[in-house]
């Protein structure tokens, strides 16, 4: 490039063969991230794996995995072990038996399901607890505002005059 003004020539560096550019959006990342990707499953006939037999949890719901999902999971695997152990379904003669193993087991599955009630009914108790606490907090410290205001507010003594006219005025209507 040259300049006809002062009749020297001033050289500009010479342009890169690539360069960065930036591209804005107007979608958030947040806006277009997605669940993860779940790939389709092919399972050889009569086996089911494991990881199966977890299909409810997926991400979000249940995934990635706390302690309750982690105490879920051991208790699928004591049961179907302990349905290995269960007697065939056409053997008459363990029908009984049977019968019994599963009554104990749907017991044992009662009394866990009343303990993880119980748990969910304690925090439940101790938010109401925190809220009211809250609450009362706000109240008492709203009620020490009012007090504060009510008393600056109030005149110290009324001339004996303007109150009986007021009443007068009352009276007389």
């Amino acid at each position: 490039v040259s300049t006809q003004s002062t009749g020297q020539q001033q050289s500009r560096p010479p342009t890169p063969h690539t360069w960065s550019v930036g591209v804005q959006t107007m979608y958030r990342e947040s806006e277009t991230q997605t669940d993860p990707y779940t790939p389709e499953y092919v399972t050889e006939k009569g086996t089911v794996p494991e990881l199966l037999t977890l299909a409810s949890l997926s991400y979000h719901r249940g995934l990635p995995a706390g302690l309750a999902e982690v105490e879920m999971i051991e208790r699928a695997r004591e049961k179907r072990a302990w349905e290995k152990t269960l007697p065939p379904v056409d053997d008459i003669s363990q029908v009984g038996k049977r019968r019994a193993m599963m009554e104990e087991l749907e017991r044992k599955e009662w009394v866990i399901r009343e303990k993880e009630i119980e748990k969910l009914q304690e925090v439940r108790l101790q938010v109401l607890k925190q809220i009211l606490e809250k609450r009362e907090r706000k109240k008492k410290k709203s009620s020490g505002i009012n007090a504060e205001y009510g008393a600056a507010a109030k005149p110290a003594s009324h001339p004996a005059h303007l109150v009986r006219g007021r009443t007068d005025n009352v009276q007389g209507e």
